[in-house]
C-alpha cells in the first residue's frame, strides 16, 4: 500500500471537558450547602479558565450559591431583629390564655357555689398561678369588704402594652352575659 492509497483521516474534534466543579457547585446549593458550592464555583472557573476551557457553569454555580448566601444572611438577619418582639408578644398571648383559663376556673366555682372566691388558692386543681416572667396575677374581689362575693376583677401586667382586664361574668355590674 502506498501512501497515496489510504482513506483520508477526518480532522479529530476537540471535545470540550465538562466542568464538574461546576457541576458540584450547582449541587450544593440545591442541597443547601452555599458557602462551600461558591468556594467550588469559583475554584472550577478558575480552572477553566487557566485551562482555556468554558467555565460558565461553574460560573453559574458560583453566583447561585452567592445569592443563595445573601438571602439566607438577610433572612437570619430579620429573625434576630425581630426576635425579642416575638418573644414578648408570645410571653403576652400566654398570659391572656392564662387569665381567660382562670375566668373559666372562677365562673364555674360561682356556678356551683354561687359566689367567687376570696383568693384565687380557694380553687381546686392546677391553674395558672404566675405569668411567664414569674409575676403573680391580680385578683381582686367586690364589693369591697365581701364574704360571698359576687364580682372580680383578674388583670395581668403585659409587657409594653399596658394591662390586660377580665372582670367577672356574672357580676352585678354586668347584666349580660358575655
Amino acid at each position: 500500500m502506498h501512501k497515496d492509497d489510504t482513506a483520508p483521516v477526518a480532522p479529530a474534534t476537540k471535545k470540550e471537558p465538562v466542568d464538574v466543579l461546576g457541576l458540584v457547585s450547582i449541587g450544593l446549593a440545591m442541597f443547601g450547602l452555599s458557602l462551600p458550592g461558591f468556594i467550588v464555583g469559583l475554584v472550577g472557573a478558575s480552572q477553566a479558565k487557566k485551562a482555556g476551557n468554558s467555565a460558565v457553569i461553574s460560573r453559574i454555580g458560583w453566583i447561585m450559591n452567592l445569592v443563595i448566601c445573601i438571602i439566607v444572611t438577610i433572612l437570619f438577619g430579620l429573625l434576630i431583629a425581630f426576635w425579642p418582639t416575638i418573644m414578648r408578644e408570645a410571653r403576652n398571648d400566654e398570659r391572656r390564655r392564662d387569665l381567660q383559663v382562670l375566668q373559666v376556673r372562677l365562673e364555674n366555682y360561682h356556678r356551683q357555689y354561687g359566689f367567687y372566691p376570696n383568693e384565687l388558692s380557694e380553687l381546686r386543681g392546677i391553674y395558672p398561678k404566675t405569668d411567664p416572667k414569674g409575676a403573680v396575677y391580680e385578683y381582686t374581689v367586690g364589693p369591697e369588704g365581701c364574704i360571698e362575693c359576687d364580682e372580680y376583677t383578674l388583670q395581668a401586667n403585659l409587657e409594653e402594652d399596658g394591662t390586660y382586664t377580665l372582670e367577672s361574668r356574672y357580676s352585678t355590674k354586668n347584666t349580660e352575659l358575655f
